[in-house]
């Protein structure tokens, strides 16, 4: 990207971005597959602490996410996008998995 110096590289749009925003240069993921770096995310835990290896399966009604601790202290929370901690399903309403 044209934003991170190279030299030969043009990404007006990106660079923009960039410029408009904020931009992580060592950002870092607890996994390189969405719903266990989601589900790393919510629960503050690795894959290895809560099971979730692969883009399947669903995070543990057991594991206190982030977004409970922050209910829990009078926050309001909401989804907003995809959560992809659970496996979304035909006829499954993922409201009632948020409560």
């Amino acid at each position: 990207m044209g934003c991170a110096g190279h030299p030969q590289l043009r990404t007006p749009n990106i660079d923009r971005i960039a410029r408009e925003g904020t931009r992580f240069t060592q950002a870092v993921t607890a996994s390189p597959l969405c719903m266990p770096a989601r589900a790393s995310f919510a629960s503050g835990r690795y894959p290895h602490n809560h099971g979730m290896w692969k883009n399947e399966g669903e995070l543990s009604e057991a594991e206190e996410t982030f977004f409970q601790v922050l209910q829990k202290a009078g926050y309001c929370t909401a989804q907003v996008g995809k959560t992809h901690f659970y496996e979304h399903a035909e006829g499954v309403d993922l409201r009632q998995r948020e409560a």
